[in-house]
């Protein structure tokens, strides 16, 4: 039996799924199994992945769920170590799963996440927050309970301590982390596991997806909305921006930041209005942060 199952989610992924299997089979580590969870794709992608050994599991259009999907993927998985892969994650060298590997393996840790590196088509606001999150890991890694699943791993034992929640639709790995963190476990930045990963959302796609981390994150952390607070962080991004641009000579995205950081912001902050109304009309408010965990 293999050491390490991969897993790897696709939907409607052929334009970016070769290349994550070819550079996966390229590795110098060959201990795992690839465990593919497919979400009704009608290109060609289960043709792509046929190509390669795998499992699969299928999951009917519309019915995918992050947080449940991911359990029954481990769940039908037999190893120790889980590898997380998603398939528009492009390794940069053959060592990017191994040396993911050998720091989850470490005894005092939990998890681990890849070093991301931004597409070369990145937009300038794109690099901003792969700097900031990734990079050095100056910022993110202070954090404690960051992490991403795009390119991770983490031990069985401690996801069969805490499965994925499915209490909001996403931000997943941030409460797997958070949770961890707060229970005196350890997640580490494998800085030498590096790939490459970013999307340049439209501002519609980027609406929905700081909506639905808005939502998540009052379920993880107990916040509550506050507009003039969110206002606030809109006018740090714009200014960080600013300086980042400057440095980098992105003249022209300065003139955007204002409106996509607005976005941005006001998407997060109508999110976490939704998750604040859900939680007060089950058990209210003062007896959810009262709980615990």
């Amino acid at each position: 039996m293999a050491k390490v199952t991969v897993i790897m989610r696709s939907k409607n992924s052929a334009h970016t799924i070769r290349m994550a299997l070819d550079k996966l089979f390229e590795q110098k580590y060959t201990d795992f199994e690839l465990l593919c969870v497919d979400s009704g794709s009608t290109d060609e992608t289960l043709e792509i992945i046929k190509k390669h050994p795998h499992r699969l599991i299928e999951i009917p259009a519309g019915r995918y769920y992050p947080g449940r999907v991911l359990n029954q993927a481990i769940e039908a998985s037999e190893t120790e170590l889980i590898v997380f892969q998603n398939s528009d994650v492009i390794p940069c060298d053959d060592a990017w799963l191994g040396n993911l590997v050998a720091t989850v393996e470490a005894e005092d840790v939990c998890g681990a996440y890849s070093q991301q590196v931004p597409a070369e088509d990145a937009d300038p606001w794109v690099r901003r927050d792969y700097d900031r999150a990734f990079g050095d890991g100056a910022i993110a890694g202070q954090w404690g309970y960051f992490y991403s699943l795009s390119s991770a791993a983490m031990k069985r034992k401690h996801w069969e301590m805490r499965p994925f929640y499915t209490d909001a639709y996403s931000s997943e790995d941030t409460e797997w982390g958070n949770w961890m963190y707060r229970h005196g476990h350890k997640i580490v930045y494998a800085k030498d596991s590096m790939c490459v990963h970013s999307h340049n959302s439209p501002l519609d796609v980027l609406y929905r997806r700081k909506f639905v981390e808005g939502e998540a994150d009052v379920f993880i952390f107990k916040k509550k909305p506050a507009f003039f607070k969110q206002m606030a962080r809109y006018a740090l991004d714009v200014a960080r921006d600013a300086q980042y641009f400057l440095e980098r000579k992105y003249y022209a995205a300065i003139l955007y930041s204002p409106l996509q950081r607005f976005v941005y912001n006001y998407a997060y902050y109508r999110g976490m209005l939704i998750g604040y109304k859900r939680i007060k009309a089950t058990v209210g408010w003062k007896a959810y942060v009262e709980m615990e965990d």
